[in-house]
Order: structure tokens, then sequence, then C-alpha cells
């Protein structure tokens, strides 16, 4: 029965979209565009890497790509730079969810403003700030601190700068997920004799943690991501994937830059399943004990 209700809701919306010609029109060019610019370039790519210079199937390029200790090393880096990245930013976009969904505080408005407003400026804004403030000519670390050399260049810089692009990110996703949360679960366990503490890792906690998780992979996924703000702060010492592979493309493009296309490919490709796994699953957690309830 849920099945045929499925199919007669999908034949209706076909049927309606086949009445209103420019709807049909945006939709066909849209896939268009997508074959053109996302689908074809990944598929080449996949291609050439995943092949030799007869064409034949081989994974020689990636052995070689894992075998380069400099690859290995900038790919290590890059995964750890996430990792950091992904630990702090979902911290600081939990404690900015949690306080605007779940603490009586004043100028909430505010909080909100703030924990959204590096999304609405560009990535290099914060790079360059950050370059200003605590460069060798910083105002900051020059002008009043008094500090000759100072170099923002490098890992720690990254982390920070990145950190503040990518909570909001974070933020959004936990406090739409804390805001679903029935506070009624809470008050049971608080007039149960469970103090605030007690109720927010035995309740709130595993209630959030796949907001946790799909926030934390999406600050993972866009750290991995990122090319401008690395571009800006890493230095000649520090390099993340995506600067190494522009780095190359700006010369002849050889088959191993096609490797690291792919696995850096992989690698978010991974991830975004996950998250979206893991979105499915709450969803529907969330929906069943709606459901119970009612």
């Amino acid at each position: 029965m849920a099945n045929a209700t499925t199919r007669a809701k999908r034949l209706n919306e076909t049927k309606m979209i086949l009445r209103q010609p420019l709807l049909l029109i945006a939709i066909i060019l849209s896939f268009a565009l997508l074959l053109l610019f996302v689908i074809y370039p990944l598929a080449k790519t996949l291609i050439y890497s995943l092949t030799d210079e007869t064409g034949a199937f081989s994974l020689a390029n990636l052995i070689t790509i894992l075998q380069t200790p400099r690859y290995g090393k900038v790919f290590g880096r890059t995964m750890a730079l996430g990792l950091i990245v992904a630990v702090i930013a979902t911290f600081i976009g939990y404690v900015f969810a949690y306080t605007v969904t779940r603490v009586n505080v004043p100028a909430k408005g505010f909080f909100k403003t703030m924990a959204t407003l590096p999304i609405l400026s560009p990535p290099f804004v914060l790079s360059l700030s950050i370059i200003f403030l605590f460069g060798k000519q910083g105002l900051i670390s020059k002008n009043l601190l008094g500090i000759t050399g100072s170099s923002v260049y490098g890992l720690k810089s990254l982390i920070v700068v990145q950190v503040m692009s990518f909570f909001p990110i974070a933020y959004l996703t936990l406090s739409g997920i804390l805001a679903s949360i029935d506070a009624s679960v809470e008050d049971a366990a608080c007039n149960m004799g469970a103090g605030r503490w007690k109720t927010f890792w035995t309740v709130t906690f595993p209630l959030s943690l796949p907001g946790i998780i799909s926030g934390a992979l999406m600050a993972f996924t866009m750290s991995l991501d990122d090319f401008v703000i690395s571009y800006f702060v890493t230095g000649s010492r520090f390099i993340t994937l995506p600067v190494e592979i522009y780095n190359y493309v700006k010369k002849p493009i050889q088959p191993k830059i096609y490797a690291l296309f792919t696995l850096m490919f992989l690698v978010i490709l991974v991830l975004m399943v996950t998250m979206n796994l893991l979105q499915t699953r709450s969803d529907k957690s969330r929906h069943a004990g709606r459901r119970a309830r009612a």
C-alpha cells in the first residue's frame, strides 16, 4: 500500500513538471551543466588516474603517490589538520549551539550573529586579517607588543583561521539537532533526580551525537577541501594537499596529479556518504520517537 502511494505521488509530480515547460527546461539545463562541469571532469580524472599510458586499467599512479615520501607527508599533514580542525570547530560550534538553544542567556541574537558571521565573509578576509594583525608588520605583534620577526605562516595559524571559518557549519548543524530534542525528555530526567550535568551526559549528549558526528565530518571535509586559506597561511614548511595539487597544476599535468585528485575525491566521497547515512539514521530515529510519543 505504501509503495503504491509513493508511486502515485511520484507520477503526479512528474505530470506536474511536464505541464510546466519552463520548469522542465530549467531541470534539463541543470542536469546538462552538472554533467558538463562536474560529472565529466570527475570521470576523466578517475579514468586518467586508474589507467596507464596504453589505456589499460592500472593502480600504478595511486601506488606511486602513496609510496612517494613527499606526497605521503602532505597527505598525512592534511588529514591531521582536518582532524584537529574538526574537533576544535565542533566543540566551539556545540558550545554556541547549546548556549543558544538550551541556556537562558541575554543577547541570544548577538551569539547567533557571531556564530554565523564568518560564513558571510570571504575566506581570504580572515587569512589576511591574521597576517595584518600578527605578521612581521602586524598591528598587534609589532606596533602594540613590539615583537619583530613574527611569522604567522604555518600549522598554528592555519588551525586558527580554519576553525574560525568552519565552526559555523558545525554550529548550524548542531543548533538544529539540539532544537529538535524534546525538552520534556530532559525535564523527565531532572524530575527523576538527575542533576543538570548527569542529564546532559545521559540524555542531551547521546541524542545530539549524530549531529556532533555530522558537524565534525563537515568541518573535516571543508578543511580537507580548503585551498584559499591554506594558500595564504601555510607558508613553505607546511603544504596541504589542495595547495600541492595547485602547484602541480601550474605545470604540465602529469598522471600523478590525477592520482592526487582521485585520492582526495575518494576521501571526501567516503566522508559525505557517511555523513548522509548518519543524518538519515538520525532523522528516522527522531521521527520514530515522535510517533511513539504521539
